[in-house]
């Protein structure tokens, strides 16, 4: 399971930086239907994954001392904001002629979100020392 979810993860860094490169548009609703399909898988992965590691925590406590599980919960927040309650809200609003993603403050803010989430990539880092060791070495 764990394998399969480091793929994942590494997938879904590849896939932001193809997002980045030929997704003009500043929210998920307004992308092509590729993207935004593939944002929801990305999405519902990630959902049942954490859902499944909590259920492996015994007492809840434990859940919210495990500093890994906290950043991921973290970065599926911000998953979660970006690809279902953003674009529910732009659609919600866009008829009224005020939209809440209207102003371009806020679609920064939401690309830059988007980038935040390759922060998952440090625990492909964990899982593989070898990988910070090569890092480490090209910075030098």
């Amino acid at each position: 399971f764990e394998r399969i979810t480091m793929a994942v993860i590494f997938l879904n860094a590849v896939w932001i930086s193809v997002d980045i490169e030929f997704n003009d548009a500043d929210i998920l609703a307004e992308a092509d239907v590729g993207f935004i399909i593939v944002e929801n898988i990305f999405c519902t992965f990630f959902t049942i994954e954490l859902i499944l590691r909590y259920m492996m925590f015994l007492r809840t406590w434990y859940a919210l001392q495990d500093p890994w599980f906290m950043f991921d919960v973290f970065l599926l927040t911000l998953m979660i904001f970006e690809t279902w309650l953003v674009p529910i809200a732009h659609l919600m609003t866009q008829n009224s002629g005020n939209s809440i993603t209207g102003g371009a403050s806020v679609l920064r803010v939401a690309r830059v979100l988007r980038v935040l989430r390759t922060a998952r990539m440090a625990r492909l880092v964990r899982l593989l020392p070898e990988l910070m060791i090569l890092i480490k070495g090209m910075m030098a």
